[in-house]
């Protein structure tokens, strides 16, 4: 029998800033309205998105904006 589901509160995006040298930037990162900052090594996770077809877009200082559409997903667990 299905006793219960477990559902999180959205999903985490983790990923990595680069510049086409492959440096790390730090930029700001915004991902179906919430935003969060890349750390030194140019990473970072946001958590709470919600399931579907999310916008994700990265500015920093003097670079171009960059921005892709990423699928997230969520993973049920039945105990």
């Amino acid at each position: 029998w299905l006793t219960r589901i477990v559902l999180g509160d959205g999903v985490d995006l983790a990923g990595t800033v680069r510049d086409s040298a492959g440096r790390p930037v730090a930029a700001t990162i915004t991902a179906d309205a919430i935003e969060g900052a890349t750390n030194a090594d140019g990473s970072f996770v946001l958590r709470g998105l919600r399931i579907g077809r999310v916008p994700v877009s990265a500015y920093a200082p003097g670079c171009l904006l960059a921005s892709t559409v990423v699928n997230t997903s969520e993973t049920a667990r039945f105990d």
